[in-house]
């Protein structure tokens, strides 16, 4: 384990990484991984690959006029602190579904895998033993894929609720949003 300093926020609080790379449990999420990327892409519509396409999104878009409103917003802690089993749930069920080309196993397997690779790594800190039971370690293979499958399901409940921003881009945690006026930013 080890500590990156998260830059943007104040104070630079630490965020922890936990290394899993070289393990067997990494090759394991990698597999996995490459088995959710369809249930990924049924969220996808929202979520920018890097800062690059991003900036190249925003050089092809006018967003100076003086009746838009820009606005970012970040969720905080996401890895740590998304709901474990509803993300499974959500990936079991979009996986399954007949739309989509479910594994040649089934879904009870599936979902023993998935709760191995997320709920059954332990590592020591100060010579003390954890196990993380909820969430997802930074550092696993599979955190950025669960993270953003979690929050474009959410996305997906939003934006049938309330009205679509005019834009709205995501990478991973963080969103940037453009509202036609001010008025239009606030959520009723």
């Amino acid at each position: 384990m080890y500590q990156v300093p998260k830059s943007q926020n104040n104070g630079v609080p630490l965020r922890p990484i936990l290394s899993v790379i070289g393990s067997p449990e990494h090759e394991f999420a990698k597999w996995l991984y490459e088995i959710l990327e369809p249930v990924l892409n049924n969220f996808s519509d929202n979520c920018i690959v890097d800062s690059f396409r991003f900036a190249a999104i925003m050089r092809e878009l006018d967003c100076n006029s003086q009746t838009n409103f820009l606005c970012s917003f970040d969720v905080t802690n996401l890895f740590t602190k998304m709901t474990l089993g509803e993300t499974i749930k959500i990936c079991a069920d979009m996986l399954y579904r007949s739309t989509l080309s479910p594994p040649t196993f089934p879904k009870n397997i599936f979902l023993e895998l998935i709760e191995l690779a997320t709920k059954s790594g332990c590592f020591s800190f100060n010579d003390v033993m954890y196990q993380q039971v909820d969430g997802v370690a930074i550092g696993c293979p599979l955190a950025p894929i669960l993270a953003n499958i979690f929050l474009g399901f959410q996305e997906a409940l939003l934006f049938t609720r309330i009205s679509r921003p005019f834009r709205y881009w995501r990478y991973v945690d963080g969103t940037f949003v453009i509202f036609k006026s001010r008025d239009g930013a606030i959520f009723s």
